[in-house]
């Protein structure tokens, strides 16, 4: 299970993996927490006892797609960080 902390996490390489990396410095969305099993983004929860959303794709190639489009780039068209903007702020 990989888990992300730090401001420089990579993905350890491995036999299954294929030589990707990512950097936390990369996600600009405020809400994001952590990537868990390759597959799951994890942000923030939208009220106050939430600990969090958990975001499960089939495939890592599904995740990117999501983690580069919205957690990377344009975070404030998401979903999710509109739920959390409207429950919080």
């Amino acid at each position: 299970m990989q888990e992300w902390s730090g401001v420089e996490t990579r993905q350890k390489g491995n036999a299954m993996s294929q030589g990707y990396e990512y950097l936390k410095v990369d996600i600009k969305c405020p809400f994001f927490k952590n990537i868990k099993k390759g597959t799951t983004i994890i942000c923030e929860g939208p009220y106050d006892g939430c600990t969090g959303i958990s975001l499960s794709h089939e495939t890592k190639g599904e995740m990117d797609k999501q983690r580069k489009l919205f957690c990377c780039d344009r975070y404030q068209n998401c979903e999710i960080y509109r739920m959390i903007m409207a429950a919080k702020y």
